[in-house]
């Protein structure tokens, strides 16, 4: 399937290619083809095309593939159209990144990641720990720290001593017993602490990882961290 699909792909691209260069010869056109194996870089090559390349004209034309243009290269072909608007685009707000970041140094408004020591985080990259001195990191370094650490507790946790085990018990205790907290079960796997070199005891809060976590591993950490707090508590769900 993965050959098919690929075969697919090649033959619409180099067809899509040679509609939208018809002074490239075919020869050429395949040839950039074979070397880069994607529309999108093969595109800039021929875009490049000027003189002798082009002295020639095509004399035959491919015909259309008689399969279907793969999606991927629908959006490949698309978004080749605004490249430019994007190149152009993301250009101007490097610029603009570059002159506020010069204004804020010179008036020491930019902050420092206690991790990775980029020291020129502005506001809205700066996350604090809820620590009194409100520790600043970045928030990859949040973002990275809190996986890391619920992927080795939180996340790998077996909140019940029991669950999952054999057929079910229609006896009262037997239940009490399977869902009573296993003795690892502890609210702090479910704190991340400030990493700070100082040794600081401020952790996280619930806002702060948030605005680091992907809203996948939030919500996981949220439903965890809920079950993990009824299950210390005594609380059945």
């Amino acid at each position: 399937a993965g050959a098919a699909r690929e075969a697919t792909y090649n033959l619409h691209a180099v067809h899509a290619l040679s509609v939208r260069f018809p002074k490239v010869p075919l020869k050429n056109l395949r040839k950039a083809f074979l070397k880069h194996g994607a529309f999108s870089a093969v595109l800039r090559e021929l875009e490049s095309y000027d003189g002798k390349e082009l002295a020639r004209g095509r004399l035959a034309h491919l015909p259309v593939p008689p399969c279907e243009v793969p999606r991927e290269l629908v959006r490949e072909i698309a978004m080749a159209s605004k490249s430019d608007v994007v190149a152009s685009e993301l250009q101007r707000r490097r610029v603009d990144r570059k002159q506020m970041i010069n204004k804020l140094k010179r008036i020491g408004g930019l902050n420092t990641c206690g991790c990775c020591f980029d020291d020129e985080l502005t506001e809205d990259q700066t996350i604090y720990c809820n620590a009194p001195k409100g520790h600043t990191f970045c928030i990859a370094c949040v973002k990275n720290t809190a996986l890391t650490f619920f992927g080795n507790g939180l996340f790998a946790q077996n909140l019940y001593e029991g669950a999952g085990g054999g057929g079910a018990s229609s006896s009262s205790s037997s239940s009490a017993a399977a869902a009573r907290p296993s003795p690892a079960a502890k609210v702090a796997l479910s704190t991340v602490l400030c990493p700070h070199t100082s040794g600081c005891q401020g952790c996280f809060s619930d806002a702060a990882l948030r605005l680091a976590l992907p809203a996948r591993d939030f919500k996981r950490y949220t439903s965890r961290s809920a079950a993990l707090h009824a299950v210390a508590s005594g609380i059945q769900g």
